[in-house]
């Protein structure tokens, strides 16, 4: 993360930080909700992107992430989807 994104906040803000991973295999279809494509914005953020999903994409791994998403954390689930990752909110 940069120092300019850590100075933002409210809960406009959705920054997903990495709580843990499993396999693909393991990650349990009936509870995982809709998908929403995550992009970088900006130069600074294209670089933590990348490293992130190819590392998810080399280890054939998913990531369970913390996300504000209407004034609440959630947890939620980051897998690669094509060139893109896909955040998945945990039901």
């Amino acid at each position: 993360m940069c120092r300019d994104a850590d100075a933002l906040t409210g809960p406009h803000v959705a920054r997903p930080q990495q709580r843990g991973q499993w396999s693909r295999s393991n990650s349990g279809h009936k509870r995982i909700g809709a998908g929403y494509y995550l992009q970088p914005q900006g130069t600074v953020a294209a670089k933590p992107y990348l490293v992130l999903r190819h590392a998810l994409e080399r280890a054939s791994r998913v990531a369970v992430a913390r996300f504000a998403w209407h004034g609440r954390e959630r947890l939620g689930l980051l897998r690669v989807r094509g060139d893109a990752i896909a955040l998945h909110g945990l039901l």
